[in-house]
């Protein structure tokens, strides 16, 4: 298994969990705070993997590691700073559904979805991957309001917590599903979970989840633009 994250925390990662590590380094076209976050910067569907065809044109060699087995599609959607221009990628795949704020998400993403028949869901958060942290394809952790509702319409597993309590910096707040990931029911966190204020509410629902909690990082839960995975 490969962890594709920000190189802010990629060796922190490979240390804490054995994996192999890919970085991604910072594209200029986002605000520098999540330049080099996975969650902004590539989506993965099935064995497809989506990313803007300039981030892929000046990072070649670090794409030329990802497995054969795997699809690059390069978006021509041009990615700016201001939100929503930032979110083309910025897709929550849980199951058979992909989440996404429509009207911001890159054209190759949403058919792909259909042509895979996905059940594709517009909600007006934009940052649907950041938002949620997904534990297996029928249960999730989720900082927004509309994102749970929809989990819980579609029959998922679904806890909303706060955003109070994810670092960002230079943002007033981070994201659950940019602070960890899930990996083999182990939720890894950046950071100690145990100082969230819904910790409690976290812990007891991981535990019906039959998930164990691991902190990455000593201290405070930060947001670092989760991480992708692929075998």
């Amino acid at each position: 298994m490969l962890a594709i994250l920000s190189s802010e925390i990629a060796q922190d990662f490979s240390k804490k969990t054995g994996l192999n590590v890919l970085s991604l380094q910072p594209f200029e076209r986002l605000d520098m705070p999540v330049a080099s976050h996975a969650d902004m910067l590539i989506s993965i569907i099935n064995d497809h993997i989506f990313c803007y065809r300039e981030y892929y044109e000046k990072n070649k060699r670090l794409f030329d590691k990802i497995s054969k087995d795997y699809t690059i599609v390069k978006v021509d959607k041009i990615c700016q700073k201001e939100y929503p221009k930032d979110v083309g990628l910025n897709c929550l795949v849980i199951g058979n559904l992909l989440i996404s704020k429509n009207e911001a998400t890159a054209k190759e993403i949403l058919d792909f979805a259909h042509e895979n028949d996905y059940k594709i869901i517009s909600v007006n958060q934009g940052y649907t991957a950041c938002s949620t942290l997904v534990i297996n394809d029928s249960s999730a952790i989720t900082t927004d309001k509309g994102i749970y509702d929809v989990l819980i319409q579609e029959g998922k597993r679904a806890l909303l917590v706060s955003t109070n309590g994810i670092k960002l910096n230079g943002y007033s707040c981070g994201f659950i599903g940019g602070a960890g990931v899930t990996i083999d029911n182990t939720a890894y966190f950046f950071g100690d979970i145990k100082l969230h204020p819904d910790y409690s509410k976290m812990l007891e629902f991981l535990s019906r989840e039959n998930c164990k909690i691991e902190a990455i990082l000593p201290g405070g839960v930060c947001d670092f633009g989760g991480v992708k995975l692929i075998n």
